[in-house]
């Protein structure tokens, strides 16, 4: 891949709308770690279009909380 296709991909996959269900690290952690310049968060903080959706479960929501996940997954692609 050349560095100009690189460059493009990389511009075209910021203004994709992201959810992140935040689970084990809430969104102030999140949005924490980007304003410190974090390698975790990185390409994320890349990202313009954001929505942040806090589920405190740790690491396994989907056994932990799964009905509030899947709300979360629904709000997340506009379906609830």
């Amino acid at each position: 891949m050349s560095r100009a296709t690189r460059s493009s991909s990389a511009t075209s996959v910021a203004t994709i709308p992201v959810t992140v269900i935040a689970c084990e690290f809430s969104s102030v952690v999140f949005r924490a770690w980007m304003a410190q310049g974090h390698p975790y968060v990185r390409e994320l903080a890349k990202i313009r279009d954001v929505e942040y959706i806090d589920l405190p479960t740790g690491h396994w929501p989907q056994f932990t909380r799964p009905e509030e996940l899947g709300r979360a997954i629904l709000t997340g692609v506009g379906s609830a």
